[in-house]
């Protein structure tokens, strides 16, 4: 019988897909992983997805024609600030990866993001967003006075006001008097894919009907049809989306074994406290978390050393 380690050096040495082996290995093991926890595969994906909808947006003429739909003017041209950014505040801080972060001709910026599975405290992640976009400006020496203007968009797969709405759009504007206008360049507008009133346009409709119906109604929406095919056709990108997913559920597991390895000091510490044997402690690690003997008399010794 094969050791693990021969089977795996054999499973790298395997070519899938035209790829090197070394890139089938990595694609092999992503679905495995998936199929596993069940998250979607490669051919699964779809625009509101944001791995997805981070590759279709690198086709510049859909994603300007889509900021132009959502700005609702004319755009002569955008330039990508970088694909799928992450921006990091401070080495501590939470990191953020940006589904498409560009800008126009007059350098105004925008941040898209799709969001899917309704969550509470979306208008305070896009504070946090727009909050990043102005500290990478003035990291790269653009003075507060001269940050450019900057919308954070995001297209939700639900209504994240419950309103009914498709669009939301927020800028902020003095309370007594809604004419006056803060002017601090900054603006918020969130999509909803179930929206019910009659507040867009007709192509903007059959955009989120998309998302949410799957369903194909004008021109623009059969390009981004298209162009999803295209990026499930790429190698490439299925490869870099597999290693991701790994990495995702690697991480996860690793979290969840040192939660478990928190939870069973604690409980080994908490026996102690109480005066119960070791002999005791070993057996209820043995017998009731079903650590192997090795493992528990390796606590026991962990909470001697403590």
């Amino acid at each position: 019988m094969k050791s693990k380690k021969e089977t795996v050096k054999e499973l790298e040495q395997t070519n899938w897909f035209g790829l090197s082996s070394r890139d089938s290995f990595t694609i092999m093991k992503g679905e495995l992983l998936c199929m596993a926890r069940k998250c979607k595969s490669y051919e699964e994906l779809e625009l509101s997805d944001d791995f997805m909808f981070a590759k279709v947006m690198q086709n510049k003429a859909l994603c300007k024609e889509l900021l132009e739909l959502i700005m609702g003017f004319p755009i002569a041209d955008i330039v990508y600030l970088e694909e799928q950014k992450t921006l990091d505040v401070a080495a501590n801080a939470k990191s953020v990866r940006m589904d498409v972060y560009a800008a126009d001709e007059n350098q105004t910026i925008y941040d898209i993001e799709m969001q899917t599975g309704k969550k509470k405290h979306l208008p305070k992640r896009s504070r946090y967003y727009q909050g990043i976009i102005d500290i990478d400006e003035t990291d790269k020496g653009i003075e507060y006075q001269s940050l450019n203007k900057s919308y954070v968009i995001f297209i939700c797969t639900f209504d994240p006001f419950d309103a009914g709405r498709h669009i939301y759009s927020f800028e902020n504007r003095c309370i007594q008097d809604l004419n006056l206008e803060l002017g601090d360049g900054t603006g918020k507008i969130f999509l909803s894919a179930v929206g019910r009133q009659n507040d867009v346009s007709a192509e903007m409709k059959a955009f989120l009907e998309y998302l949410s119906k799957k369903t194909i109604e004008t021109d623009f929406v059969h390009r981004l049809d298209r162009e999803v095919q295209r990026v499930r056709d790429n190698q490439k990108w299925r490869k870099e989306y597999m290693q991701r997913q790994s990495d995702w559920i690697e991480d996860r597991e690793e979290a969840k074994e040192e939660g478990k390895l928190e939870l069973l000091n604690q409980y080994v510490s908490g026996m102690k406290a109480k005066n119960i044997s070791e002999t005791e402690i070993k057996n209820n690690l043995m017998d009731i978390f079903a650590l192997p003997e090795e493992e528990a008399e390796n606590l026991l010794q962990g909470g001697k050393e403590q």
